[in-house]
């Protein structure tokens, strides 16, 4: 069976057109045909990364993460366990077999994603509304800091960083790069620090292999 392709970069190399394939599986696949660079083409880029038609010659990987129907989203919300409202969404960009991974996450107004504990380093930018922010002490369930961050704003973390984050009045729409460390990226936690839930890389990325 044929890879499912991920992307398609156009080089110029030795005078001619070069086609640079790249499958879910990242192995790099070479092709000088541009037939074949066509093909890949409308497969890679209509029915995997919904960019526009006409766009398909341009050497950047090009995505509107604000209007985009071909964005897969999961949602997340809580049950009556928790003593906090839980409801927010999240839709994987892209994964390299490095261990970096790009999120987008949107949180519903007034509403948190589960207490957390960052385990990869992770950058994030808030690209509309808000997201408070609440560091927590894991010991003794203190919040140590609040902050506000608006659009714009951008946060570089090590792991480490225990935090509940919630959606302003409009909610939130952030951009999350993480880079994993030993597998894992976050350990959802209980309000006393105990591990309820875990992300781990390799699961994303099996995920996203089998297409869902």
């Amino acid at each position: 069976m044929a890879p499912y392709i991920d992307a398609v970069f156009y080089c110029q190399v030795d005078g001619g057109l070069a086609v640079y394939i790249i499958s879910l599986e990242y192995r790099f696949l070479k092709a000088e045909d541009a037939r074949l660079a066509e093909c890949a083409s409308h497969i890679a880029l209509q029915l995997r990364l919904g960019l526009p038609s006409g766009q398909e010659e341009n050497s950047e990987y090009v995505m509107n993460l604000f209007e985009n129907e071909n964005l897969k989203w999961r949602r997340f919300v809580g049950d009556d366990s928790f003593d906090y409202p839980i409801d927010y969404e999240a839709s994987l960009l892209s994964i390299r077999d490095d261990g970096h991974v790009d999120l987008l996450y949107r949180w519903a107004p007034n509403s948190y994603c589960h207490f957390h504990r960052h385990t990869a380093e992770t950058t994030s930018t808030v690209l509309e509304g808000e997201l408070h922010v609440e560091t927590i002490d894991p010991d003794t369930g203190e919040t140590l800091d609040t902050k506000i961050r608006k659009a714009g704003d951008y946060a570089h973390k090590e792991p480490g960083d225990v935090h509940m984050e919630r959606g302003g009045p409009e909610g939130a729409l952030v951009l999350f790069n993480l880079r994993a460390i030993d597998n894992s990226l976050a350990e959802s936690l209980s309000r006393d620090g105990t591990i309820i839930g875990e992300s781990k890389f390799d699961e994303i990325l099996s995920r996203r292999r089998a297409g869902n």
